[in-house]
């Protein structure tokens, strides 16, 4: 009897054991989370933190963990990892015990990639440009293709800087998933203005140049053009009018404006050129300070000029350069007829063979010019100073020449001539400067020895 009383309480007291047990299994809920990439992969993430309220557990290389919390918990689900956005969800757990509860969850990748093409508003690729994104930085290439690599979502200030252009900005661009590339078209400066008379008047028809860029105004004075920025020389120019020089004008913004007066020239500086005889001098260019004319076929020269003194200078081919330092022009019209020296040189020389001995009676050309050598082989002529042939002749056939043979630079200019053979002096050169009668030589002893060769084999036969 004590044996069945012992055993009925043995029993009681570990059914009382387990029953908390029993209803610790029966409380709770099983909550399996699979983490994988939001892309077209799906790619399985390990390594995230899956949090619900204060239960934690992290993913295995399956992407997959179990969270085992009270039946009825509620709360936020949060899966967090470097570099990726947080993901967040309310969650409750099943009511009914020991259920099992799976979500999958998807993270989208914090770390972007911004991209685009960086061109001018012509379409043509700048390459170079600075671009930037808050602090992250790259420069385009020579395409003008850029990437800023590794940024993270969200919002800064992007700018395109190329130089010369207009600097592109623009505030709180957002950086995120599935943006599309970012192309920026850079703007040129604009350079204008209007251009009148002293009168006010506009003047249609004048050319602006601004280092190498060059625009015209319209029938109300106005240009305008599109450069880079830069510093360069501004200058305005219309027939009949004094030029209009600003230097080192500089164009910084993205608008420059200059608006400009040409004034009509008060003077007129003209003349004649005419030679020692009096005859007139057609094409000498006649330069006072920086303005210049030419003279037509009567020698007549014009131009319009402010008051002023500067150099008067005459240029003309065959004449020594006439100068005039300290000219003054003023009161209305002024003429200065100038007369040009001739640029007389005297080309002189010796014309031997060989042998050095003298050449005599050979004609010496240079150009239009020409003189005979004596007997004992000299000639001279006066020349006009220049650059020309010269050729020697003996009986009407050359026998030296050279191109471009220059006479200047002093009175007398010597050129002795040494030809290349003493048995026949008129025989012709060639092209390498020797005569061509040791090739007629060779020639005729070629011709010989077939001859002999030829009767050789005739008599054999």
């Amino acid at each position: 009897m004590k044996k069945k009383i012992v055993c009925v309480l043995l029993s009681f007291v570990l059914v009382l054991a387990l029953i908390p047990t029993a209803f610790a299994v029966a409380d709770v809920c099983t909550i399996t989370v699979t983490v994988k990439d939001a892309d077209e992969t799906e790619t399985l993430i390990a390594g995230a933190e899956v949090n619900l309220g204060n239960f934690s557990e992290t993913t295995a290389p399956t992407g997959s963990c179990t969270l085992v919390v009270p039946q009825g918990t509620s709360g936020n689900l949060t899966v967090y990892k470097d570099g990726w956005v947080i993901f967040s969800t309310e969650i409750t757990a099943q009511d009914t015990a020991g259920e099992i509860l799976s979500r999958e969850v998807f993270l989208t990748k914090n770390i972007w990639t911004l991209t685009g093409t960086v061109t001018n508003e012509d379409g043509v690729p700048v390459p170079d440009a600075e671009v930037s994104w808050g602090r992250y930085e790259t420069t385009s290439g020579p395409d003008g293709k850029y990437a800023l690599d590794d940024l993270p979502a969200g919002t800064a200030n992007f700018t395109v800087y190329a130089e010369g252009y207009v600097v592109y900005s623009e505030a709180n661009m957002e950086v995120r998933h599935g943006m599309p590339e970012k192309n920026v078209a850079l703007n040129f400066h604009t350079l204008s203005g209007e251009i009148t008379d002293e009168d006010g008047n506009p003047v249609s028809g004048a050319e602006v140049n601004w280092g190498n860029y060059a625009a015209f105004t319209d029938d109300n004075g106005y240009y305008s053009m599109k450069v880079l920025a830069g510093t360069a020389n501004l200058i305005a120019y219309k027939e009949g009018y004094v030029i209009y020089s600003y230097p080192a004008f500089t164009v910084s913004g993205a608008a420059a404006e200059e608006d400009i007066v040409l004034s009509l020239p008060p003077h007129t500086l003209e003349g004649t050129i005419t030679d020692a005889a009096g005859n007139p001098v057609p094409g000498a260019e006649v330069n006072w300070g920086n303005y210049a004319a030419f003279t037509d076929d009567n020698g007549h020269y014009s131009m319009q000029v402010p008051a002023g003194t500067n150099s008067l200078t005459v240029y003309a081919d065959g004449f020594l350069i006439f100068a005039e330092p300290g000219f003054a022009v003023a009161n209305g019209t002024i003429e200065k007829n100038i007369v040009l020296e001739a640029n007389l040189c005297t080309l002189a020389g010796t014309v031997t063979d060989a042998n050095g001995k003298p050449v005599s009676g050979a004609e010496v050309n240079w150009g239009n010019y020409a003189a005979f050598t004596d007997d004992n082989g000299y000639y001279s002529m006066e020349v006009t100073g220049g650059i020309a042939n010269l050729t020697v002749c003996i009986d009407g056939s050359a026998v030296y020449s050279e191109k471009d043979f220059a006479v200047g630079n002093g009175i007398l200019n010597e050129k002795n001539i040494v030809l290349n053979t003493a048995a026949n002096p008129a025989a012709p050169k060639t092209g390498d400067g020797t005569t061509a009668l040791p090739y007629v030589f060779l020639a005729g002893a070629s011709l010989a020895v077939l001859y002999l060769t030829l009767r050789k084999r005739h008599a054999y036969k």
